[in-house]
């Protein structure tokens, strides 16, 4: 009988000890007790939340934030709690594999961790989700001569040598005149090389964010020469003064093409005219003291400077340099 009864003692006691572990490892997968009540729910499946990308195609960034994720379903199963101090107990974090130099067409990989910071039993069926975000609609900057469309050196070089006519070809071409010592003709206009000005990144994010008045520009310098008149002798014949001596010189002219930007499909700029200078050497010392490097241009690429502005009067058969 006693031994019946020891038995009887040892596989209560079995039971009691394999109760025990069974009631120990009956837990879920947030160690809280499955016997326990849960406080809430949290359904992050369809979680979003809200990506502000700023800036220029090729120069901007992205600004996230987690304290605007969205579509989050919150369940409360506790009298004690609401809604919010389920949601206020989710701590969230948000990582983004490329927040810098964005450009249209990336794609910006986002991956959201949720996880209970409190006490309470909260159920968060997806801790980890993964978004992607396209990045799309960014205007575009003009900070180099690859921005430009193909006609744009071209129309650059047209307005140059429209100014330039104005400035320097004989108003008195075409009529029935004679030409005097220092009188000057037969102009003609070549540019002789490009020089730009580019925007650092932080004047391009500045630009962004306060709409300076910064922008990539171009200066153009053009050879201007021309012959002058140094002597002349009277032609009883026509009743005319000829020439009889003439001097080939040059002046140097710079152009600088600002405010260049992106319009509408196109490229808008304005046209500034600079100092007139006596040599090569001196304009371009100018266009670098300003903060300009020459740009390297293939010739098949240059626009076609020499459609020059060619002489007020064909020259005289008689006429002697």
């Amino acid at each position: 009988m006693k031994k019946i009864i020891k038995k009887i003692l040892i596989l209560m006691l079995g039971l009691a000890i394999g109760g025990a572990i069974a009631f120990y490892q009956f837990k879920g997968n947030d160690g809280n007790s499955i016997l326990n009540k849960k406080d809430g729910s949290v359904d992050t499946s369809k979680a979003d939340i809200k990506v502000e990308i700023s800036g220029f195609d090729g120069y901007a960034k992205a600004k996230l934030s987690k304290n605007e994720i969205e579509n989050l379903d919150v369940e409360s199963f506790n009298d004690e709690y609401s809604t919010d101090d389920i949601l206020d107990s989710l701590d969230v974090s948000v990582k983004a594999d490329k927040k810098e130099n964005l450009s249209n067409g990336d794609t910006i990989t986002i991956t959201m961790n949720f996880k209970n910071n409190s006490d309470l039993n909260i159920d968060i069926n997806k801790k980890k989700l993964v978004k992607k975000i396209k990045v799309k609609g960014l205007k575009k900057i003009v900070n180099s001569l690859d921005d430009f469309h193909e006609d744009t050196l071209d129309r650059m070089n047209a307005d140059a040598n429209k100014i330039l006519a104005e400035d320097y070809n004989d108003p008195k071409e075409g009529t029935d005149h004679t030409y005097y010592e220092d009188d000057k003709l037969n102009y003609e206009f070549t540019r002789i090389n490009i020089f730009e000005k580019k925007l650092s990144e932080e004047e391009i994010l500045e630009k962004n964010k306060f709409d300076n008045q910064k922008s990539y520009s171009i200066a153009m310098v053009y050879k201007v020469k021309f012959d002058e008149v140094k002597d002349t002798e009277y032609d009883s014949d026509s009743e005319k003064r000829i020439i009889t001596k003439k001097e080939e010189k040059s002046k140097y002219v710079v152009f600088v093409f600002d405010k260049i930007q992106s319009n509408n499909g196109g490229i808008i700029y304005s046209t500034n005219k600079s100092n007139v200078f006596d040599s090569e050497e001196k304009a371009i010392n100018q266009v670098k003291y300003d903060g300009f490097e020459l740009v390297e241009i293939k010739e098949d690429e240059k626009a076609e400077s020499n459609d020059n502005q060619n002489s007020n009067e064909k020259e005289d058969d008689s006429s002697n340099k």
